[in-house]
């Protein structure tokens, strides 16, 4: 039927009653969908309702020119909801075709796609805004304009909204930016996009037109206000290319990154009273500057505490200044672990904490080696000791010492180190492979299991297993003391300088000492290859700011459970197919429920939190952890479930909180209180009719059994700001999540009345979250590590 013109109203079709024929056979036609498979008639001769599922076919316009504007090709559109519209064009042949369409697939349709970057001459920066003056384009003359940040590292993008003021100047409003922001530093790039006429253009925000600044000019003031509890910014700053950027982190970092300088430690010294760190800034950026102090900072996501320290002026010149920074630890009240140490620059009313770095050769080699005259003894058994972090820079830890840590450990290391590099080439033959579990005290976890796997199938012969002798697991493996290391034992070092492989289902510092940053063995475990068996499924916990591929621990081979996880290590950690092995977890192989009608139990194991790590106990107990905890196994509603309906209730802090189990005592036989070492925990899974948990990995396990799991995840937006998971914790969970105990009481008593059944809505989930559910994870595993290990010694 040939037209000349129509109009979209709402989701009808209106078409002027004069362009129709007289003949009423005509006032039917027909919208086809594309595939010619199913057609719809319409018998209104005014107006016809459009379904959301087809493109349609059936006007045709009369003296049709081919060459025309896309202005003229394209009309109006119709949006259906946020992601499609209802797009209207004519086709090459003049025909009238209706799709329904995304935006990004309608723009990209109907204009011609220009990278041109957008030059601003005038940036003024104010609290959560920025007034901008363009340079070229009009903003009156564009149909459609978007504002957007893309962050560097992930690529994630969000709209930033906007005012436009007049024909070239445009007011950028970050408020909804800064609300969603978490406290993870990030770093952004902003874009634009511009519709008009035939064309959208594309490209970055910055001030093209003026020549490059130097570095300290090239930042604005923060437009976040200030600092928040965790001393985090968002400040605006121009690139080297003079790119519009934003910085999201701990305002020192940024002043640090801001003033242009070097810095050095050359000397450093250690005795009884304090520590003196000696400190030379140099090219510093600015001339007119003054020694304001010098700064330590506790180095955590959730406790900001930081002290002045003393500091004296060597000597200073026009750009250069060497300094003397005096550090007596019992003058501050002191937190576990790591402070970081700064010298504090002032230029005008600003100060700038930089953070000390760059130790010289001797300093260096000083710290690393002479461990014992580094270190000052603290009152109820802490220590704390200077140490030199993986970017170079001098920092403090602060921490208990262990009752390993002596003398005598200390020279049998220096022995062992001696004693391998004489006899390397016998110990380099056995291509040693050395398993462990979490801070060598436990053998339960996928190390153990792989290692227990390979001991009784006689698959290699230098596998050894690392475990204390006063752990509670010891006894049960001591029948494997062939291939036992025991814990700090001349043997153990020796053979730990030697591993080829470190196997484990932690990270490498568990088979040594996670906190011990200096030392032979130390040195030696951050060189070794280290295959990653992990201890939980990645998906509820964000780790990569760990186990990254650019980190001190990266994984040189990596475990994953199934595809989804797989995506999960390849998109934020960095590795490729070939060093991922899609194996599932070797611990899975002796899996089975073992619950009993008879004897139900409920297991409740929460995970620990980042951000608490190392708080004093009376910051504890007033935590929300502590309280909600507490209120959920003093309730008499709980209390009452469990007596009427015959239940034991076991609950286990996670080890970092083992100081604080005694807080959670209950007088009672139905709850029992445990501290971690004193159970088995795979066997305490397979025995539990039901797990409650809030982030913990221990879930897949009960999952990967076809059991149910509750979520008690009270601080859910604490846990999103601080920690991160790489799921939607509201919709990609396999288990009710509560926010309350009431909440959690309800589920538990659904789950009893239920005979402690799954729901069918999570089970249909295991095909997406598991790759295998068979006995056979071990030896897809050690098929993996013998391909990768031939791979190593080949090249």
């Amino acid at each position: 039927m040939p037209v000349t013109d129509f109009t979209i109203k709402g989701s009808n079709i209106r078409i002027p009653t004069d362009q129709i024929a007289n003949d009423k056979e005509q006032y039917r036609y027909v919208f086809l969908k594309k595939d010619k498979e199913k057609a719809k008639s319409c018998h209104d001769e005014s107006e016809g309702d459009i379904p959301s599922n087809y493109e349609y076919f059936g006007f045709f316009k009369e003296n049709y020119s081919q060459k025309s504007l896309k202005s003229e090709k394209y009309n109006d559109y119709v949006v259906l909801n946020e992601n499609m519209w209802l797009c209207s064009y004519w086709s090459v042949n003049g025909e009238l075709v209706f799709r329904v369409a995304t935006p990004e697939q309608y723009r990209k349709k109907r204009f011609e796609k220009r990278n041109l970057n957008f030059s601003g001459t005038n940036f003024v920066d104010s609290f959560a805004q920025i007034e901008v003056q363009l340079e070229t384009t009009k903003l009156d003359s564009a149909s459609e304009l978007n504002f957007y940040l893309v962050e560097r590292k992930t690529k994630k993008r969000l709209d930033i909204d906007f005012k436009i003021k007049n024909s070239s100047t445009v007011i950028l409003d970050f408020q909804t930016f800064l609300d969603e922001l978490e406290i993870v530093s990030s770093r952004w790039d902003t874009y634009v996009d511009v519709y008009q006429q035939e064309s959208h253009l594309h490209g970055k925000l910055g001030k093209f037109s003026s020549s490059e600044q130097d570095k300290f000019s090239r930042y604005l003031s923060s437009i976040s206000g200030e600092p928040n509890e965790n001393n985090f910014c968002l400040v605006p700053y121009f690139s080297v290319k003079n790119e519009l950027a934003f910085i999201w982190n701990d305002i020192d970092k940024i002043h640090n990154e801001q003033l242009e300088h070097n810095i050095k430690v050359t000397a450093n010294k250690v005795n009884s009273s304090g520590i003196e760190i000696t400190s030379k800034v140099s090219k510093i950026g600015v001339s007119d500057f003054k020694v304001s102090s010098g700064m330590i900072k506790l180095r955590n996501k959730a406790v900001f505490m930081e002290y002045e320290i003393p500091i004296e002026v060597i000597s200073k010149s026009n750009n250069e200044v060497s300094v003397k920074l005096k550090i007596i630890p019992d003058k501050y009240h002191l937190l576990p672990f790591f402070w970081d140490v700064f010298v504090v620059l002032q230029v005008g009313k600003e100060k700038f904490p930089l953070r000390v770095k760059n130790p010289s050769k001797s300093v260096k080699r000083k710290i690393m080696k002479q461990i014992d005259r580094n270190e000052i003894d603290l009152l109820d058994n802490y220590m704390i000791y200077p140490y030199i972090t993986s970017d170079n820079s001098y920092a403090l830890c602060y921490r208990e010492r262990k009752n390993y840590e002596n003398k005598v450990n200390r020279f049998k290391e220096n022995v062992a180190y001696f004693t391998y590099r004489l006899f390397r080439k016998y110990f380099d033959r056995k291509k040693v492979w050395i398993g462990y579990e979490k801070e060598a005290s436990v053998a339960q976890d996928n190390g153990y299991q792989f290692f227990n796997y390979c001991y009784t199938n006689n698959k290699k012969k230098d596998y050894y297993f690392v475990i204390k002798t006063n752990s509670v697991d010891y006894r049960d493996i001591e029948h494997q003391k062939d291939k036992i290391l025991k814990f700090m034992s001349f043997k153990y070092m020796v053979y730990m300088f030697a591993a080829e492989l470190m196997i484990s289902s932690e990270s490498k510092g568990h088979s040594y000492d996670i906190r011990i940053q200096k030392g032979h063995l130390r040195n030696a475990l951050q060189k070794k290859r280290f295959v990653f068996l992990q201890h939980g499924v990645t998906a509820l916990k964000r780790v990569d700011y760990v186990f990254s591929k650019s980190k001190n621990n990266a994984v040189s081979l990596y475990t994953a459970t199934s595809d989804f996880e797989k995506d999960i290590i390849k998109n934020n950690f960095g590795y490729d197919d070939s060093e991922i092995m899609l194996t599932g977890f070797t611990r899975w192989d002796v899996l089975e429920d073992k619950s009993k009608e008879e004897e139900k139990k409920i297991f409740v194991m929460p995970t620990w939190r980042s951000w608490m790590d190392g708080i004093p106990e009376e910051e504890f107990i007033e935590s929300d952890y502590y309280k909600q905890y507490r209120k959920l196994l003093e309730s008499r509603e709980l209390n009452e479930i469990l007596e009427k309906n015959d239940i034991t209730l076991h609950f286990l802090l996670h080890p970092k909180f083992i100081a604080y189990s005694d807080k959670f005592t209950i007088p009672g036989e139905r709850i029992q209180t445990h501290q971690f070492g004193e159970i088995k925990i795979n066997e305490m899974l397979m025995e539990s009719n039901l797990l409650i948990t809030d982030y913990s990995s221990v879930s897949w396990e009960f999952f990967y059994m076809k059991k149910p799991v509750l979520f008690f995840q009270f601080d859910q937006n604490d846990y999103n700001r601080y920690q991160g998971s790489y799921i939607d914790l509201e919709t990609g969970l396999f288990g009710d999540s509560a926010a309350n105990v009431d909440e959690l009481l309800k589920y538990i008593q659904y789950y009893v009345d239920n005979n402690f059944s799954e729901k069918s809505k999570y089970g249909v989930l295991r095909n997406k979250y598991f790759k295998y559910v068979d006995h056979n994870n071990s030896k897809r595993t050690f098929d993996a590590i013998s391909k990768f290990e031939k791979k190593i010694n080949n090249d």
